[in-house]
């Protein structure tokens, strides 16, 4: 996996590329946190991602609660790869609605998303 994390006042960018697989669970929850931390709002650009797991999808959806539980937003960029919204369906993610903790009808699950 590889990272690219930049600031613009209040906004967190994170571009992922390569592997989002189990090895690297740690290490995107750690930067999925790091970029909360430090902004409102966080985008998450994934599109070159070659290969995406459940736990990448798990620690995903736990940074998304995190961020409605701190009044933030974490939003995918519109652009998203193949292997992404392969991953989502396979895992059995893809939802009509949110979970009730979506708030903001922000969830990386929802038809409109994947």
């Amino acid at each position: 996996m590889h990272a690219l994390h930049e600031q613009q006042t209040n906004i967190g960018f994170l571009t992922l590329s390569g592997d989002l697989t189990i090895e690297y669970a740690d290490e995107l929850k750690s930067l999925l946190l790091t970029a909360l931390s430090g902004a409102d709002q966080v985008v998450l650009d994934i599109k070159e991602v070659s290969s995406c797991d459940l736990s990448a999808l798990q620690v995903f959806c736990s940074a998304h609660r995190s961020a409605l539980q701190q009044k933030k937003q974490i939003a995918l960029v519109e652009s998203r790869s193949k292997v992404f919204r392969c991953a989502v369906t396979e895992a059995g993610y893809r939802r009509h609605v949110g979970c009730p903790a979506d708030t903001d009808q922000s969830c990386f699950w929802v038809q409109r998303f994947c």
